[in-house]
């Protein structure tokens, strides 16, 4: 019984371990591991004994006189029972603990695929790899042009680090940015030494505080990719790499000029351009199968990229599948032209980008992929979130929501598979897990930047404290973004007919706009002032009046604006398809509300509303499809005993598919998903109980796929069923004690 016991309990420690590695890299504890070998052995020496048992049953049989031994084999067996019975509690109680704990890492493996050119960049990594293995060089520079696979270098020189681990004790990778920003580097820095400076103001402490932090670190490589300009290391914090402290700095540059200035002294690679051969060979890789007849042509079509990875890529990506001999004279052609006109390297790797541009088949794809060129250098942009810009702006069309998603979904791919966009991960903050995204190579974003120059006004992520003067807003201008900066005060009045798209999210210090900004931007359809959880702004209260007359506005995003209270009357904004009001400060609905009978997209989470929502408001927007009402007192839903309202209500949004919102007791929940009417959800957070809106206000993912039930009043609630719609994910039961019994919950719990 007892070696039953113990086998069971080892078997669900190491089960646990199991998941525990494989979900967060977690190793077992001091104490587990010696309560596994003290179990091993044990088990061992039970198998032991009962061979001996055996053995000394056939003496006693007169089998073998010789077989018994001279310890006492009962006092053994005891003393065996004793230390198993001793390691089952032990067991039991460990499985109640934390099993693990964390590794300290290195760094962050990164997803670095296989070198471009096999012979001319494993020479240049090889070279990079010696020096900083050597005791000499402290400060290790590559520099080579934009495209040419610096940073994958470093990702391999990344990786391989992590694999063979010894020559350094820390990892810290920070790409940069062409605008200096001594707070963002030190920021990201600290991160990842788990030292939080983002309410220390003041240059010189956030300085001091980072150099105590990493000072207590010794072997750390410092990896500085994309480098536009030099700076002192002290500055920041970081102390001069030294042989005492083990630190070294590898940096990647288009500019030589930045190694020699950063102290590389003969620490410096250049990063070459592929061989004519080696471009060829990965030209036939990425174009995927050529017929003979366009062979000859398509290896001209390659030697015209100049041997710059980046640009043999796009132009590959742009020529995929074209077995039309007349096509590859034409893109043959172009290229030549392109190089007769060439005056630096800069424009060299522009013109080779623009080729793929040019050759996207409509003009819808190129107006999707150039609206990504408003987001910051290196952002990683949700997929989910910029199909939806889309729709909004009408590049993407359908009869219905599945229709426009799979629309967009189909331009994400093909943009992709132009090697114009990347695929990435990334956290999203509105669902509170990774997501798809995609980003921008920097030098694609420079080439976009370029050809919407006269009609985009880009200024995101560029540390911005105040807007452009007027003169730099022309008439022509159709979209502008100042995302990520630190902008306090809008005081301008631009005349912007044209204006489609502003973006000023993301910038948590501004206070004020002026009541004319607005006048002169008729045409404006997404307006963008939302901030996040991690950056909120704490400083906006109200919006200027101006706002009330953009009839044209389809997309209105206020999220986030902790202390704004006042949002102008909406009644004119007829065309709004979305409007996020979550996570403001406003007391009461925007005048207007009912006139929004286009509206797709209403969110409300978390607001703190005086007055109860008028019944009957929210089935006027018969267009809804997403719709957050979570986090709001109980009593602004609706009344007590008003169940069947708020439920019909809700059942009359016949497009809704996303859903968050509360039920005052379980009667009130069944009401609603129990109706024949109910036709499902796609994503929901549907909670029920009075004492739940606290909880849920401090819940900032929309609905996924969950269920609440958190209290539950006496009356009558123990005769209803639970009812689940049939993709929950999730349902979580709190202080219910007069629930009796689940209807439809095994498939729930098999799933």
């Amino acid at each position: 019984m007892m070696k039953t016991e113990l086998i069971a309990l080892k078997d669900d420690v190491n089960g646990k371990l199991h998941m525990a590695k494989i979900d967060q890299g977690e190793v077992p504890t001091h104490v587990v591991e010696y309560w596994l070998n003290n179990v091993q052995r044990i088990l061992g020496d039970t198998d032991l004994i009962e061979g001996e048992f055996k053995t000394s049953k056939r003496c006693l049989n007169g089998l073998s006189p010789k077989c018994c031994s001279n310890m006492n084999l009962g006092q053994r067996i005891s003393e065996l029972i004793i230390e198993g019975t001793t390691l089952t509690l032990t067991g039991s109680q460990l499985l109640k603990d934390t099993l693990t704990s964390q590794v300290p890492k290195i760094g962050v493996e990164l997803p670095a695929q296989k070198l471009v050119g096999e012979t001319t960049a494993e020479k240049s990594l090889e070279k990079v790899w010696e020096l900083l293995m050597d005791g000499e060089s402290r400060v290790v520079g590559v520099y080579g042009m934009g495209g040419i696979g610096k940073t994958k270098m470093a990702m391999v020189i990344n990786n391989r680090i992590l694999a063979k681990p010894g020559q350094f004790d820390k990892i810290i990778w920070v790409t940069q940015s062409q605008v200096w920003d001594i707070r963002g580097l030190q920021t990201d820095i600290a991160k990842k030494v788990d030292l939080d400076l983002s309410n220390e103001q003041d240059e010189i402490e956030r300085m001091g505080r980072l150099h105590e932090a990493l000072k207590r670190r010794k072997r750390i490589l410092f990896i500085f990719d994309d480098m536009w300009q030099e700076f002192p290391l002290g500055k920041i914090g970081i102390s001069e790499p030294t042989t005492d402290n083990g630190c070294k700095v590898l940096l990647t540059t288009r500019k030589k000029e930045v190694c020699n200035k950063m102290g590389c002294r003969a620490a410096i690679v250049k990063a070459e351009t592929l061989t004519e051969e080696e471009a060829w060979e990965l030209f036939l890789d990425k174009v995927d199968e050529l017929t003979p007849e366009v062979m000859p042509t398509a290896k001209l079509v390659a030697k015209e990229c100049s041997g710059l990875p980046l640009a043999i890529i796009t132009v590959a990506a742009a020529m995929r599948g074209n077995g039309d001999i007349g096509d590859w004279t034409v893109a043959l052609n172009d290229l030549r032209n392109f190089s007769n006109r060439i005056i630096d390297s800069e424009d060299i790797v522009f013109e080779r980008l623009k080729f793929s541009y040019d050759r996207l088949p409509n003009e819808k794809l190129k107006k999707s992929f150039l609206f990504c060129s408003l987001y910051p250098e290196d952002y990683e942009i949700l997929a989910r979130e910029l199909v939806d810009f889309w729709i909004i702006d009408g590049m993407v069309e359908g009869r219905n929501r599945q229709e426009e998603f799979l629309e967009g979904q189909f331009i994400l791919k093909k943009l992709k598979d132009y090697c114009l966009l990347e695929s990435v991960e990334t956290y999203d903050d509105y669902y509170g897990e990774m997501s798809d995204a995609v980003k921008m190579h920097d030098l694609i974003r420079d080439m976009a930047l370029r050809i919407t120059n006269k009609y985009f006004m880009v200024k995101a992520g560029s540390l911005l404290q105040v807007l452009p003067n007027e003169v730099a807003w022309e008439e022509v201008l159709e979209r502008a973004s100042f995302m990520k900066n630190r902008i306090s005060k809008v005081s301008i009045h631009p005349r912007c007919p044209n204006l489609s798209t502003l973006f000023l999210g993301g910038n948590p210090f501004l206070r004020s706009i002026t009541h004319d900004f607005f006048v002169h931007m008729q045409c404006l359809r997404v307006l963008d002032l939302r901030c996040h959880l991690d950056k909120a702004n704490h400083h906006l209260e109200s919006l200027p009046d101006s706002i009330s007359d953009l009839v044209n506005l389809h997309d209105l995003r206020l999220s986030w604006c902790t202390k704004l209270k006042k949002v102008p009357s909406l009644a004119k904004l007829v065309l709004l398809r979305r409007l996020e009001l979550n996570n403001t400060a406003i007391e009461e609905l925007p005048e207007g509300m009912e006139m929004l009978i286009k509206l797709r997209c209403l969110n409300l989470h978390a607001v703190k509303l005086r007055e109860k929502i008028p019944m009957g408001l929210i089935s006027k927007m018969s267009a809804l499809q997403q719709l957050y009402l979570g986090g709001i007192e109980l009593d602004k839903l609706y009344d007590v005993g008003g169940s069947e309202s708020f439920a019909n209500e809700l059942l009359s949004l016949k497009e809704l598919e996303n859903l968050n919102t509360t039920f005052h007791c379980l009667s009130d929940y069944v009401t609603y998903v129990g109706s024949s009417k109910f036709n499902g959800l796609k994503c929901f957070v549907l909670t029920v109980g009075e004492l739940c809106y606290y909880r849920v206000s401090h819940l900032g993912p929309p609905p996924r796929a969950a269920i609440q039930f958190i209290y539950s009043p006496d009356e009558g609630s123990a005769q209803n069923a639970l009812f689940f719609p049939k993709n929950t994910k999730r349902v979580e039961i709190n202080l219910f004690n007069d629930l009796t019994r689940l209807n439809e919950l095994g498939w729930l719990i098999k799933e």
